[in-house]
């Protein structure tokens, strides 16, 4: 897949949990298409794939599950209008099929399989996954690289000792695996390689992107030295702006030292958004627990505390390394929620009108980012917000189109 680097490329979420019934029609974050209605689950993943590129759409990333983000025991009618008699939302596909089966359907956008952990499957079957898609794709797969988080392990025994190392050998393999089919050895921290290989060779003329996920001064390292693209999330820390700039210059200088042209990393800024077109229903639905409960997940007890706003779990809370969705009450669930700060979600990510989110975006865009994706999780509070979400959605990608690429100053 030939991508036009000097332009700003613009992604959403590809579907792989059961949408409930208001939702088959489409609206501002799941949309399947027309023909939704009369589709089932499989078919309703594909067709947002499908939706996805009719929409102008880029690409889509594609998560790499066992389960969904929020508790099943509140996921109903009482949580939101949009909810009744919605199916269980852990009954996640794997989705690779489902890429696979959007491949055959579309003709331009890209598929980003990830993130995808180095610790549930090993390298080799990582790299072979990535080279089938890639041909089922004809040439638009990437993959997204990362250490994994415990909601997609530890209900089913598998341990996160050791993520960081297995990681930084897996981006190794699986880079060298992906674009070149000559047998390699390798000696690393915890997988070795003997004279090993895939005879498969990638599809086209270009190997599929890896980039990695992760904000640590080794991830970065990694990303400049061996990978394609760095997925940068934002409310992770309360850095800002010169944090961010700062990461990306690890970045550069790293390419730099091993030989590489660091213009030719990708940058994904993975953008947490909570967006309307009317400002007063976007006040409204600060008060909303869904909203308290994306905020829980997006903002670290310690971002939480720089900010000098208490958090419910203090300490070192992390979602990743911490929920687990499936053990969350109902009790729970609100009891956490309540005592989540209102102002929370204005603090960290992307928050308010298309023109107040792009205005805030702009400056993050000038350091170098190449791609963004952007989720924006208002409009699953209630069917009076999906409207005005909507709209947003649609005025911020018309702000966002063909906008270009500005590559940061050594």
């Amino acid at each position: 897949m030939n991508i036009d680097s000097s332009v700003l490329r613009f992604h959403t979420y590809g579907l792989h949990w059961p949408l409930p019934p208001a939702l088959k029609a489409g609206g501002s974050a799941f949309a399947v298409g027309e023909d939704a209605g009369r589709g089932e689950f499989f078919q309703d993943s594909v067709g947002s794939a499908v939706a996805a590129e009719a929409s102008g759409f880029d690409g889509l990333v594609f998560a790499d599950a066992t389960d969904w983000y929020c508790p099943e025991s509140v996921w109903n009618g009482e949580l939101s209008d949009l909810l009744i008699d919605a199916p269980n939302p852990h009954g996640v596909f794997g989705s690779e099929p489902i890429i696979a089966a959007a491949g055959a359907l579309t003709d331009r956008v890209e598929f980003i399989w990830g993130p995808v952990d180095c610790v549930r499957r090993a390298p080799i079957n990582i790299a072979q996954m990535v080279l089938t898609l890639d041909h089922a794709t004809q040439g638009r797969m990437a993959v997204i690289l990362a250490q994994g988080q415990i909601d997609h392990m530890r209900q089913t025994g598998i341990s996160r000792i050791g993520t960081k190392d297995k990681l930084w050998d897996g981006v190794q393999i699986i880079t060298r695996l992906i674009r070149d089919t000559e047998p390699f050895s390798f000696r690393g921290r915890v997988w070795k390689f003997d004279r090993g290989a895939l005879a498969t060779p990638f599809y086209g003329d270009k190997a599929p992107d890896v980039f990695i996920a992760g904000e640590s001064e080794e991830t970065l390292q990694l990303v400049g030295r061996h990978a394609d693209g760095w997925c940068a999330t934002t409310g992770q820390d309360d850095s800002g702006l010169e944090g961010f700039a700062s990461k990306v210059q690890t970045i550069r200088r790293a390419a730099e030292m091993a030989g590489r042209d660091p213009d030719s990393i990708r940058i994904l800024f993975w953008a947490g958004g909570f967006m309307m077109d009317d400002e007063d229903l976007l006040e409204e639905a600060l008060d909303h627990p869904l909203t308290k409960w994306n905020s829980l997940i997006g903002v670290p007890a310690a971002a939480c505390a720089s900010a000098g706003m208490a958090h419910p779990f203090g300490g070192d809370y992390n979602y990743y390394k911490d929920v687990i969705p499936e053990w969350f009450s109902a009790h729970e669930f609100y009891d956490v929620t309540s005592r989540i700060p209102r102002e929370l979600p204005k603090m960290f990510g992307s928050f308010g009108t298309a023109e107040q989110v792009a205005q805030d975006m702009f400056p993050y865009l000038d350091l170098g980012v190449t791609d963004v994706m952007l989720y924006n999780t208002a409009g699953m509070a209630g069917s009076k917000f999906m409207a005005s979400c909507h709209i947003a959605n649609q005025k911020l990608q018309a702000m966002l189109a063909g906008r270009a690429v500005v590559r940061p100053a050594a």
